[in-house]
């Protein structure tokens, strides 16, 4: 029974097999016979073709990299526009999302998995809390200024790290029934995942190799809410009155590097074919 390659060893393939392709036609019709009235030309004829079908391999790869990302972010479309918030794009590949979940100012990016690497999922919520809260499995990414480490108390929660600012408060929140279930559901799936409670927002950010389903943004905004709420409770603090996104939130554009990486490494082989062709040809007619 045959069995699939693995899409590591297809996209690999898929890089190297063209240029090989392209430098075996070009070494074909430099030595095959011709027609008389090619036959002096035949290195420049050579070179040519190998030009034109570089550049269309080049521009096939690109507009399949372009296809394949641009289709994988409009499918989360549907699980973040059903909670009524307004899609668009961001950045090259990815979307946005913005408006208002449960009363609370809502901002979402999202970058598609493709391939070789996962996808990344950032959702800030609005709050009025002022103080700082980090849960992760490792070292926050982002960090979290003047905090220190809070025992995690819940045994559900003893893999996770976690440090606060208000080591107090960050305590009450973690043995707060709502808010330590919300926690538990947060942080249960496997994967990179991080919590954090900025001044003014929380921001859960994720790996996102998995499809999108509209359940599952409803159940993560609606654990983001049970955090905020209890922090806020606890913290004395008002509720969020309602308004609209805040364009401050959004991190700067990002450029999946993937993509880059992609064509570089693609292009490069292909244009020093091509390159390599039309000097062998200009030094051939010298001749």
């Amino acid at each position: 029974m045959s069995r699939a390659l693995p899409n590591g060893i297809m996209l690999l393939l898929a890089l190297i097999v063209p240029p090989l392709l392209i430098l075996g036609v070009a070494l074909v019709l430099s030595l095959v016979p011709l027609p008389q009235a090619l036959d002096r030309s035949r290195n420049l004829v050579a070179a040519v073709c190998a030009g034109m079908l570089g550049l269309i391999y080049i521009a096939g790869l690109a507009g399949y990299v372009l296809w394949s990302l641009l289709g994988y972010a409009q499918d989360a479309d549907p699980a973040f526009t059903s909670l009524g918030l307004r899609a668009g794009a961001y950045g090259l590949f990815g979307r946005q999302y913005h408006g208002s979940v449960q009363g609370r100012a809502t901002d979402v990016y999202y970058i598609p998995p493709h391939r070789l690497h996962a996808g990344t999922l950032e959702i800030y919520v609005q709050s009025t809390l002022q103080t700082r809260f980090t849960a992760s499995r490792g070292r926050a990414v982002l960090g979290c200024e003047g905090c220190q480490p809070v025992p995690a108390g819940d045994p559900a929660l003893a893999g996770l790290r976690i440090q606060a600012q208000d080591q107090a408060w960050a305590g009450r929140l973690l043995v707060d029934p709502a808010a330590g279930a919300a926690l538990r559901r947060l942080m249960g799936d496997s994967g990179w995942r991080e919590l954090y409670v900025q001044p003014g927002r929380l921001l859960l950010r994720q790996n996102a190799r998995r499809a999108i389903t509209p359940e599952a943004a409803r159940q993560w905004f609606a654990d983001l809410d049970a955090v905020a709420g209890a922090g806020e409770s606890l913290a004395g603090a008002p509720a969020p009155s309602a308004a609209p996104p805040d364009a401050s939130l959004s991190p700067g554009d990002l450029v999946t590097p993937i993509v880059v990486g992609i064509l570089v490494i693609a292009g490069l082989p292909v244009a020093c074919l091509c390159l390599g062709s039309v000097l062998w040809a200009l030094i051939s007619r010298a001749r």
